[in-house]
């Protein structure tokens, strides 16, 4: 019983020898710092977690977002005068026809702070070095805005002006879309709008088409509440060179609409590629599906190799893209040809093509519009002289095209125009 007393007493005496021992005192030290240090540490990360948590407010918009080049505008604009900027060049169509070109100025990949009414704004730009966009062969990048909290609708109030600037400069002028794989491009740079006075219809039928199309984009309550699909076709056929496609370039500038260009006989276009771009076609568009009759050139029901465009569409899946389940709301189509009796009934059936259109040769009247739009300083007298002498060409079936090639070779002399107007069918 009397060891237990003894090897406490050597535990005791153990201890007050490292207590006195120099070396142990020095180690105790340094761990003991050590230990305050390493709580600092994750106290101040911690600390720091909190404070970004409750007092700042961030978002990250990526590459892939549509918001975010319209940030990269913004930024350029509120950015210019720092020393680290990337440039990105811009070509656009002037109101003289001529391709401009300008330079736009951004935040470089790091960290910048801007001002945006009176609040501090810090933007970290980064770009990925080894993951890139298999479409268009550039790097992936995001932006992370971080700002102090307290304003809920700040970044909301960011956006929606850099939109605002963003469609501003592209104010009159119509943009064109085509398919990358599965995702929408712009293609070239927005046009300026054409307008609908350039293009001549027989008797009204320009405007018919146009109150069709705007009664179907303001009535889209009546056809939820009827159980109809929103989705309207159009069917424009007629001889070549007849305005079909000027027309719908036109409308599109008039209803402030872009285009959507989708040319079905392109290699490995398939029905899933094609339903998916039809369900994902940007807002405010029109689809435009050129010369349909020559995606499908033979239909035999007894050869299903028949039914199959060169790059592997189905009618069938055309079919159920245009009026299938899963098709499109809100889609606004178009489609043109030039031999209306070589379609498939099943395509040109009402809920596909609701509303289709000849487009033919020009009467006089439609002449005298096309000279009175080409030549506007001309007098009563010239255009009578010029109706007149068309009248004369009427049986030689004159297209839009054929008449404007004409008025290009007499640009600035109207009178020769009128003399030399048996040249147009020449």
């Amino acid at each position: 019983m009397a060891a237990a007393p003894q090897s406490s007493l050597a535990l005791v005496d153990s201890m007050k020898s490292l207590g006195d021992n120099p070396y142990f005192g020095a180690g105790a030290g340094l761990f003991g710092l050590g230990l305050l240090a390493t709580v600092a540490r994750k106290g101040g990360g911690y600390a720091q977690m909190l404070a970004r948590r409750n007092c700042l407010m961030t978002l990250e918009v990526n590459s892939k977002d549509h918001c975010y080049h319209w940030l990269l505008k913004w930024l350029g604009e509120k950015a210019h005068n720092r020393n680290h900027t990337s440039v990105n060049t811009i070509f656009q169509q002037g109101d003289s026809g001529r391709i401009s070109t300008s330079f736009l100025f951004g935040p470089s990949p790091g960290t910048h702070l801007v001002w945006f009414k009176g609040w501090p704004l810090w933007i970290e730009r980064t770009r990925e070095t080894q993951a890139r966009d298999f479409q268009t062969g550039m790097p992936f990048e995001s932006m992370t805005l971080t700002t102090i909290a307290g304003r809920p609708r700040l970044y909301q109030n960011i956006l929606n002006e850099a939109r605002e600037r963003a469609l501003k400069t592209h104010e009159g002028r119509t943009k064109i879309y085509v398919p990358r794989a599965v995702e929408w491009h712009e293609f070239g740079t927005p046009r300026l709008k054409r307008p609908l006075s350039s293009v001549a219809f027989r008797g009204g039928l320009k405007e018919e088409i146009v109150d069709d199309v705007q009664s179907f984009l303001s009535s889209p309550e009546w056809y939820q509440s009827r159980g109809i699909p929103y989705r309207r076709g159009y069917l424009l056929h007629g001889p070549p060179g007849c305005g079909k496609s000027s027309f719908i370039f036109s409308l599109a500038g008039a209803i402030d609409y872009s285009i959507c260009i989708l040319n079905l006989g392109q290699q490995m276009f398939t029905d899933d590629r094609l339903q998916h771009l039809l369900v994902h076609t940007p807002h405010d568009s029109i689809v435009l599906l050129e010369d349909i009759d020559c995606v499908f050139q033979k239909r035999d029901p007894e050869d299903p190799k028949a039914n199959y465009s060169p790059g592997h569409l189905s009618l069938s899946g055309l079919l159920n893209a245009l009026d299938g389940v899963g098709s499109g709301i809100g889609r606004l189509v178009f489609m043109t040809t030039n031999y209306p009796q070589l379609l498939d009934p099943a395509l040109v059936r009402p809920g596909r093509v609701d509303k289709s259109v000849h487009i033919g040769y020009l009467d006089s009247s439609q002449a005298e519009a096309l000279f009175a739009n080409f030549y506007p300083e001309t007098d009563s007298k010239t255009r009578r002289e010029f109706t007149e002498k068309f009248k004369q060409l009427a049986e030689s079936a004159v297209s839009p095209a054929m008449l404007q090639s004409h008025f290009m070779n007499y640009k600035d002399q109207p009178q020769m125009a009128v003399e030399k107007i048996e040249n147009c069918v020449s």
